[in-house]
């Protein structure tokens, strides 16, 4: 299941209460695991981004401005 493995390596890369607390991500755990997940190929599968902003409890457009910056790097 999609949503599984996105949880999955999303617990793998950041620790597991993090991601889970009430409190929000920094900006650079959010860049950093947007960076994984581009890393690991997520986002090639459709609706990727709506679950992954979902689990860092961002918003989509914020999920694209990120992967617009990885992108501008490579």
């Amino acid at each position: 299941k999609l949503e599984n493995s996105i949880e999955d390596i999303l617990c793998e890369y950041l620790d597991f209460t993090l991601l889970h607390s009430d409190k929000p991500l920094s900006l650079r755990q959010r860049e950093n695991a947007v960076q994984v997940l581009f890393d690991k190929g997520i986002f090639n599968i459709k609706g990727a981004i709506p679950m992954v902003a979902k689990y860092l409890k961002i918003s989509e457009p914020s999920v694209y401005r990120y992967l617009k910056a990885i992108k501008k790097k490579v």
